[in-house]
């Protein structure tokens, strides 16, 4: 019996094209900058010695970098032996999903940022509330994208995403302005759920009706 293969589309891979240009330009480039840098001797400007690995053999046998680099092992290893179980402890006995997720963090939030920074940084309720706001409908919309990303529908969501990526350019500037820092997460949940919700969420009805719709596929023969 003869089977039909969908036509894989690779023009997707021309979408991530601008990242792989973004992180070549801002890391790779100054990542080989800094390794033939390392490798010279820079007098001034216009006079530069290749020296190899010189410089790397003198710093490894310095003894105050290797008398810090044992401290700071020492340093990680304990803080790792406390760290380590402790986190999995609070993460066992968290919610693991769904909004009491995000409000046990909201509500534990100012504790743990006490914990974490101290008076440095202090807690704002409000931003808090924001931030889990933010997250259930974040979480919202990435169960809706997987959906639609099974079901074949991409186009909407690359117009929905630059919909959004330019309304947010252009409305969180201001309601950060006029609000603090609370608008920014605010304006964000905000626009996330005007420009990406709901039209997903009638996509989604419209796939579902289409899915429905269509006739049930016959056992093949020989299968148990």
């Amino acid at each position: 019996m003869s089977t039909t293969l969908k036509p894989v589309n690779q023009k997707a891979w021309l979408l991530i094209l601008p990242v792989v240009l973004c992180v070549a330009f801002s890391a790779i480039l100054p990542l080989m900058t800094v390794v033939n840098y390392s490798v010279q001797d820079i007098i001034s400007p216009e006079r530069r010695v290749f020296v190899g690995t010189e410089w790397f053999k003198s710093v490894m046998r310095d003894d105050d970098l290797q008398g810090a680099l044992l401290r700071q092992i020492t340093f990680s290893l304990s803080v790792l032996l406390v760290e380590i179980p402790l986190g999995i402890a609070l993460a066992l006995s968290m919610p693991a999903k769904g909004w009491k997720s995000s409000l046990v963090l909201v509500l534990a939030g100012p504790w743990l940022m006490w914990q974490w920074v101290g008076a440095a940084v202090p807690a704002n309720p409000a931003l808090l509330w924001m931030l889990g706001l933010w997250k259930i409908l974040e979480s919202a919309g990435l169960a809706l994208a997987m959906f639609l990303n099974g079901a074949g529908v991409m186009r909407l969501q690359v117009l929905t995403a630059l919909i959004m990526l330019a309304a947010t350019v252009l409305i969180k500037p201001w309601m950060v302005g006029e609000m603090g820092i609370v608008g920014a997460p605010l304006s964000t949940a905000l626009i996330y759920f005007v420009v990406t919700l709901v039209p997903l969420a009638f996509v989604i009805r419209r796939e579902l009706r289409r899915i429905r719709a269509l006739p049930a596929r016959a056992p093949q023969q020989g299968s148990a």
